[in-house]
């Protein structure tokens, strides 16, 4: 047996075109559930926090600013190179500081 869909048991989804492309159909606001408060993706996603405001800290290889990054949220107080590289080479720069 097979089942087609067609636009008389489904309207809602045959209109796509009416519905807000960047809101899940649950917030669309031609249906009920809608709040307006979540128009702003950046609210929806939930990043109320601007790049700027991160934490950061100088590389002592590099001397470079390095900011904080999610990966390194459970161990940003241990964290002390910006990269793989610099924490390769900061026997190089141990080495340079003390001559």
């Amino acid at each position: 047996m097979r089942l087609s869909l067609t636009p008389s048991l489904t309207p809602s989804l045959t209109h796509s075109s009416t519905l807000s492309p960047h809101l899940p159909i649950s917030l669309s606001p031609h249906l009920p559930g809608y709040n307006k408060f979540f128009v702003n993706h950046k609210t929806y996603m939930g990043r109320n926090r601007s790049k700027s405001d991160l934490p950061s800290k100088m590389c002592p290889v590099c001397q470079r600013p390095f900011t904080w990054r999610k990966k390194w949220a459970d161990c940003w107080d241990d964290v002390k190179y910006c990269s793989e590289r610099c924490r390769r080479r900061r026997s190089e720069a141990n080495k340079n500081i003390d001559c």
